[in-house]
């Protein structure tokens, strides 16, 4: 399971893989930083 987004995760569903694995998968994307942690390009 994969999340990519720029934004802090909220309200997760789940496409596509475990449900199971979602939990830990949107903690990872959000990795506990403050927003923007990130952006696309940089």
């Amino acid at each position: 399971m994969t999340i990519i987004d720029e934004m802090p995760v909220r309200d997760p569903v789940v496409v596509e893989g475990d449900p199971a694995d979602l939990a830990d998968a949107a903690r990872a994307a959000d990795n506990g930083q403050a927003w923007p942690s990130w952006q696309f390009g940089y």
